[in-house]
């Protein structure tokens, strides 16, 4: 809530200054993105998942419990974030 100043008129916001949109064209292209990804991933020692890592990962029991449906988590979510306003 903004406060009156003595002059008995409310206080104006100065406006945020909005950063321009830095179009893609002024940017690396795809093919340098891509290319400074892969560099990077590779000094870090990421790799990507094999094949029979990601069937090992699909083979694992799920996180989330089966007798739950994740709709009524969203909606429990929901209700507590809501309560707690």
């Amino acid at each position: 809530m903004l406060r009156k100043l003595k002059s008995g008129r409310a206080p104006t916001r100065k406006p945020k200054k909005q950063q321009p949109y830095r179009s893609l064209s002024e940017g690396p292209s795809p093919e340098e993105r891509l290319a400074r990804l892969l560099k990077e991933s590779k000094e870090r020692g990421i790799t990507a998942l094999s094949d029979e890592d990601f069937e090992q990962f699909m083979a694992e029991p799920s996180l989330w419990p089966d007798h739950e449906r994740i709709d009524d988590f969203l909606a429990w979510r929901r209700q507590t974030r809501q309560e707690a306003r």
